[in-house]
């Protein structure tokens, strides 16, 4: 465990020199990735703990980005005040989307949140006067003044969600998700309000989210209803299934994987959806608990390894002796 604690000490403080190596193009990647990464694990307690597969994340990313530039623009508020409120609204807009979603399951609840992203998209492009269209929301004020801070700050957001989620792994309410997501019909026959702790939880990965977004829009200085998507929603889903669904790093190795390469790739921005695909298919097949169970079980093998080689050579010293 102290093993752990330290070696995440040490690439996080290897991550926070990234503003002092990069390129200016580098930074901004990087800035990129993480806020993918942080949504994705925002989705990670709703999809790995609770078992629900959400395709309106990008809905809840949003919102948070619109409250931001609605909130400076039009109101004139302060962006760290429009900060305080992303979080509120997407909150609010996520238990109100549980309340009738989550009364589906498996495919059905994905379908439908995939069509509530379909539905905002289309209310976003025909509301120009506040949303600003597909032309969008320009001139956003900053929260900071540098990119070095905003990558900090995207960081920052990440440490915290990580160990976010490891509270959740180890705290009654994480317990609580694993034994929705295990059986739903058993739960409530052991007291468990199976409706409060869902879309309590649903709500404040929502909100999570709503966070990230509003950063990330103030970083850009920009929004429009391209956010709003159904292949946005899918990535930040596409990051957990590959990264591993229900641990704790595994949003972080996926995000690397279809949010980092593609980005990196730039002229291979065109065959996103056939990559993300391709590396689905790879993991289900290779590795179906994601890329942190299948690092997990090539570190099991390693250590078995070594210990039959340990074992067989004390073996060969006492038949020597």
């Amino acid at each position: 465990m102290r093993k752990n604690i330290y070696l995440f000490i040490v690439i996080v403080a290897l991550a926070c020199a990234i503003p002092y190596v990069a390129s200016p193009y580098l930074l901004r990647l990087s800035i990129t990735i993480i806020s993918g990464i942080s949504v994705a694990m925002c989705l990670n307690v709703v999809l790995g703990y609770m078992g629900y597969p959400s395709l309106c994340q990008a809905v809840f990313y949003g919102v948070g980005g619109y409250t931001m530039a609605l909130a400076t623009l039009r109101l004139g508020l302060s962006p760290w005040v429009a900060l305080v409120l992303s979080p509120v609204s997407a909150f609010v807009i996520g238990y109100l989307v549980a309340i009738p979603f989550l009364k589906l399951r498996s495919m059905f609840f994905a379908i439908g949140t995939m069509a509530l992203t379909g539905v905002v998209n289309v209310i976003i492009v025909n509301f120009p006067e506040i949303t600003g269209s597909d032309a969008g929301l320009r001139n956003i004020p900053s929260l900071l003044e540098t990119e070095t801070g905003f990558f900090y700050l995207e960081m920052a957001l990440l440490v915290l969600l990580i160990i976010a989620t490891r509270f959740v792994q180890k705290s009654y309410w994480g317990r609580i998700l694993v034994a929705i997501r295990d059986d739903e019909n058993l739960a409530p026959h052991l007291g468990i309000n199976t409706a409060m702790y869902k879309r309590t939880t649903f709500a404040v990965s929502a909100a999570a989210t709503g966070v990230a977004g509003a950063i990330f829009m103030s970083y850009q200085t920009y929004i429009n209803a391209n956010y709003f998507t159904v292949g946005a929603s899918f990535t930040a889903l596409a990051a957990c299934v590959i990264g591993g669904a229900g641990t704790l790093l595994g949003p972080v190795y996926g995000g690397l994987v279809v949010i980092g390469l593609p980005e990196t790739l730039r002229a291979m921005a065109q065959w996103r959806p056939s990559f993300v695909g391709a590396v689905l298919v790879a993991v289900i097949i290779l590795s179906p608990g994601g890329v942190s169970r299948g690092l997990q079980m090539l570190g099991v093998l390693v250590g078995k390894r070594r210990e039959t080689y340990r074992v067989a050579g004390s073996l060969a010293k006492r038949g020597e002796g």
